[in-house]
This record gives C-alpha cells, sequence and structure tokens, in this order.
C-alpha cells in the first residue's frame, strides 16, 4: 500500500525526491526478500554524510552484513562491559 500510494502521488519513480526512492527501493528489496526466502541477501541503502562531510552519499548494505555488524557490536559491548566489571570489581 505504501509503495501504491508513493507511485500514485509522483506518477513515476523518476518524479520521485531522493530520499522517496530510496525509501521505494529498501521497502521493494524488503518484499523480494522475503518472498524469495533471501532475506539476508536483500539490499538496504543509506543516504547520509560521512563523518567530516556534508555532502551526503549513498551506501548500501546487504541486511545479512547489517546484522552481523548489529551482533559483533553487541558482542564487543558485552566484552568490554564484563572486563570493565571485573577491573572495578562491579
Amino acid at each position: 500500500d505504501e509503495m501504491m500510494a508513493m507511485l500514485t502521488k509522483y506518477g513515476s519513480v523518476g518524479a520521485m525526491p531522493d530520499k522517496t526512492r530510496l525509501e521505494l527501493f529498501n521497502d521493494q528489496e524488503k518484499i523480494n526478500g522475503l518472498l524469495l526466502g533471501s532475506d539476508s541477501e536483500r539490499k538496504v541503502c543509506t543516504r547520509e554524510a560521512p563523518t567530516g562531510s556534508h555532502r551526503p552519499v549513498m551506501t548500501c548494505r546487504t541486511y545479512g552484513q547489517i546484522e552481523t555488524e548489529r551482533r559483533e557490536s553487541e558482542r564487543f559491548m558485552n566484552s568490554s562491559k564484563s572486563r570493565y566489571d571485573l577491573n572495578t570489581g562491579g
């Protein structure tokens, strides 16, 4: 419904602002991943300004990469907290 509303509002993908086009792309990738059973391989794109820059760039990664990075960060934070607790007696 959301994708149809975007297309109806703008008439075509080419007429959409970048932010809406990116949202449409991510929605389509999510649906394709779910339908094809390859959710970890679907692309997720963001448009953000890197640190030290004001110019946004498009970055695309797979959902699997994002989840792997999230789990590794979580593991690192948990191990850092454990080491801190051991050193402080907490």
